[in-house]
């Protein structure tokens, strides 16, 4: 069954939905973001909180992005734009990734068929999708990250100037093995 990595949860690549999500994304034009987010399914509060939020990053971010003495150092040719649509995916509130991961993964997400077949939700969703992907494509190799990632460890180091994940990993592995209660959060490697 096509859908059953998203139905049921498993880890897996959906080609069909894969093939068919690209030829959509292909099909979808590229909006600005204030019209990308448009109809994103939210309400109309949490719909007045993104419009302001975009607004509010737009005029605190104009300067800082492209400061060489400042944190992003991102070229003058990547829109201010694109950061924000990254940054907006990561909000709490309104909770964007909630409701765009709710769109790309419900089983109900399409019928065999044409793009008519998709729900309302996951078409509201496909040109903040395409302006998202746009904006991650467009990162200066220097934003992309090629080591080994922890999923769901919050604040599992003494600081951040302690940082060292492997050598955590491997004494609590170490404290396992002794007897201690704690669980093992991730494999090592």
């Amino acid at each position: 069954m096509a859908d059953k990595g998203a139905a049921d949860g498993s880890v897996g690549v959906d080609h069909m939905w894969k093939r068919k999500l690209a030829k959509l994304l292909a099909e979808t034009p590229r909006p600005l973001l204030l019209e990308a987010v448009k109809f994103l399914p939210i309400d109309q509060d949490d719909m007045d909180d993104l419009e302001a939020q975009i607004e509010g990053k737009r005029v605190e971010w104009r300067d800082v992005l492209y400061s060489q003495s400042g944190s992003f150092k991102l070229p003058i040719s990547y829109s201010i734009d694109f950061a924000i649509a990254i940054h907006i995916y990561t909000l709490a509130n309104p909770a964007v990734f909630n409701v765009v991961n709710k769109a790309m993964f419900n089983p109900a997400r399409r019928k065999p068929g044409s793009r008519k077949d998709l729900s309302p939700e996951l078409l509201g969703c496909l040109p903040y999708i395409k302006f998202l992907d746009a904006a991650l494509e467009a990162l200066p190799s220097s934003y992309i990250w090629k080591g080994e990632v922890k999923r769901g460890v919050q604040w599992v180091y003494p600081s951040p100037e302690k940082h060292d994940p492997r050598s955590y990993f491997a004494n609590l592995q170490g404290r396992q093995k002794g007897g201690s209660a704690h669980r093992q959060i991730g494999p090592l490697s």
